[in-house]
C-alpha cells in the first residue's frame, strides 16, 4: 500500500545533507597547502574561485536542489507517469536536468542580487553553457542514481518498520 503522504522532511534532509557537502569541500578549499597560500588563492588564477565565503555562498543552492530533487523523483517522477511509454530512466535524467538547471538560475539570480564578483561575469552565454553543463550531469546522475534510490526507498530499507510505504 502506498503512504498517501509526502516525505517532505526527508527531501528537506537530502537538501541539508547536500548543503553540508557543500560546506564541507568548501572549507577544504581553505587549506593550505603549501603554507603560504590557500587552495583557493592557488586554484584563483586559473577558474573563478573567490577568498570570500559569502560570494560562494550562493553555489550551494546546487547541491542542495540536487540532493533534493534525487530524493523527490525517488518516490514520485510525475514525467513517466504522464507518458507511460518513456523509459524510466530517460525520465529520470530529463526531470533531473530541469530541476538543477532550475537550482541554477536560482543560483545565478542570488550572484546577480548579492553583487558578487561572479555577478560581473554573467551573460546569456555564460548562462546558456553552465546550463548545458547542469543538466548533462543532472541527467546522467538522473539516469544512473535515481533508479537506484527508487529502489531504496520501494524496499522499505530507509523508513521505519512500523511506516507502510
Amino acid at each position: 500500500m502506498m503512504k498517501s503522504e509526502t516525505p517532505w522532511g526527508w527531501y528537506l534532509l537530502a537538501g541539508m545533507l547536500g548543503w553540508l557537502t557543500w560546506l564541507v569541500v568548501t572549507a577544504l578549499m581553505e587549506v593550505s597547502l603549501d603554507g603560504t597560500q590557500t587552495l583557493a588563492q592557488q586554484l584563483h588564477d586559473f577558474v573563478f574561485v573567490s577568498d570570500n565565503l559569502s560570494d560562494r555562498m550562493p553555489w550551494s543552492i546546487l547541491p542542495s536542489v540536487l540532493a533534493m530533487g534525487i530524493a523527490a523523483l525517488s518516490h514520485l517522477n510525475p514525467l513517466t507517469q504522464k507518458f507511460k511509454g518513456m523509459n524510466v530512466r530517460l525520465g529520470d535524467g530529463i526531470m533531473l536536468g530541469l530541476v538543477l538547471v532550475a537550482g541554477l538560475w536560482i543560483s545565478l539570480m542570488v550572484h546577480h542580487g548579492m553583487g558578487t564578483g561572479f555577478s560581473a561575469s554573467i551573460s546569456w552565454t555564460t548562462v546558456a553553457r553552465l546550463s548545458f553543463v547542469c543538466f548533462v550531469v543532472a541527467f546522467i546522475i538522473g539516469c544512473s542514481v535515481v533508479v537506484i534510490a527508487r529502489s531504496v526507498a520501494r524496499s522499505g530499507l530507509a523508513t521505519d518498520p512500523e511506516d507502510e510505504y
